[in-house]
This record gives C-alpha cells, sequence and structure tokens, in this order.
C-alpha cells in the first residue's frame, strides 16, 4: 500500500509568511500578565484619546476626567447637573459635580486605576 498525502488549502487560510508580516509575534520570554497589563493599558490610553475628543480634558492628578460646559443660565445649569449625577447613578460611574451662579457645569469623572473603562466612556460620550 501506498501512503498518499493530498494537500488541501482553504481559500481564507493564512500561510505563515504572510502571518508574520501582518501581526508582530510577541518575545519568546514575555510573561502573560505582562501581556495582559499591557493591553489593558493601550485599551485605557485609546478610550481617553476618544474622551478627550468629544471635550473632556484628562487630569492625571486628580486620575479622571473633566468637562466644563456653560448654560444661559444657573438654573438649566443645574438642571443639567442633576441629570448627570443620576446618569452615573444609573451607569455606575463616580462623578463630582460643581455649578456655579453663572450657569457653568463642571463635571469630573472618575477613572479607576488601570483608567477609563468602556462604560465611563460611554458615560462621556453621553454628556456630550
Amino acid at each position: 500500500m501506498e501512503d498518499t498525502k493530498q494537500k488541501v488549502e482553504s481559500p481564507g487560510a493564512v500561510t505563515l509568511s504572510e502571518e508574520r508580516s501582518s501581526i508582530p509575534l510577541p518575545e519568546p520570554e514575555l510573561k502573560p500578565e505582562r501581556v495582559q497589563k499591557e493591553l489593558g493599558l493601550a485599551m485605557a490610553a485609546d478610550r481617553a484619546r476618544r474622551v478627550r475628543g468629544w471635550g473632556w480634558s484628562a487630569l492625571p492628578n486628580l486620575g479622571g476626567f473633566v468637562r466644563v460646559k456653560r448654560f444661559g443660565s444657573a438654573r438649566v445649569a443645574a438642571m443639567y447637573a442633576m441629570f448627570a449625577t443620576e446618569h452615573a447613578r444609573f451607569t455606575g460611574q463616580h462623578v463630582s459635580v460643581s455649578i456655579d451662579s453663572l450657569g457653568q457645569v463642571a463635571i469630573l469623572l472618575q477613572a479607576p486605576d488601570p483608567g477609563l473603562t468602556e462604560k465611563g466612556c460611554q458615560f462621556a460620550r453621553d454628556l456630550g
């Protein structure tokens, strides 16, 4: 009997040479914990860039992001502040809100240690 092997290629298959050109291979000595930590930091940095694009400013010393909005009256500012705190409560975000008599509202969105979560990012987007 003769052993014959047939090479079958699927149309979506990636060869080893193609894979190396598009995806950098990790260092062999890299520990899984380090990879996970670096990935988490990269994702948090991406979320922070998106939030800054929506008008929020990073405050690294306070561990969060701030957004100041101006309204025509203090009453409207107070209503917006109430909306922001209620929305934060329903979405599980930690915020501090300050209002002045000129109709300005400052919202500080606190980011946990590894960085802003996806829920925090969505909260910032919801508030505009």
